[in-house]
């Protein structure tokens, strides 16, 4: 998952980025880039978030401002320093597996094709989000990074 936000940072230019799995009621950051680092691991109550929201509906929600958005956690966003997120649902065989977010310290920042480029991202590469459903947040993303070590490694053996 630490690639997929790495790479989601990459594409758009992000301050930070995360994957965001359901946890019961809760939403826990699985994975975590940029200035969103320090805050793997956090728990917020889904209902209370605009990932939750993204869970609910499965789609990509573009925030322009957390202080104005009504559906934003302003205490959580002010927290990790967000002002402008874009979320997209991490879909796999029509299951809900995660939501991959980036953000913006500065309100109104996205402005371009950053949600097409992370729907195409969440579709594909943050394949590696999909799980049995009993695996952990931690053996998820460790065993994520593994498999993100295999293919790096492979390609390089392959292309001697």
């Amino acid at each position: 998952m630490k690639s997929a936000c790495e790479g989601a940072l990459s594409l758009t230019g992000a301050d930070g980025a995360a994957v965001e799995l359901l946890d019961g009621a809760a939403i826990v950051c699985g994975g975590a880039a940029g200035l969103a680092t320090p805050h793997l691991g956090l728990r917020l109550e889904a209902s209370e978030t605009l990932t939750g929201e993204c869970f609910r509906t499965r789609r990509t929600i573009i925030c322009g401002d957390s202080e104005t958005d009504t559906r934003a956690h302003r205490a959580a966003c002010r927290l990790v320093g967000a002002r402008a997120l874009i979320l997209v649902p991490i879909l796999h065989g029509g299951e809900m597996n995660g939501v991959l977010l980036v953000y913006s310290s500065t309100a109104h920042d996205f402005r371009g094709n950053e949600a097409s480029l992370l729907v195409l991202l969440a579709n594909t590469s943050t394949g590696i989000a999909v799980w049995d459903g009993d695996e952990s947040a931690t053996a998820l993303l460790a065993r994520a990074d593994a498999d993100m070590y295999t293919r790096k490694r492979f390609a390089g053996t392959a292309a001697r």
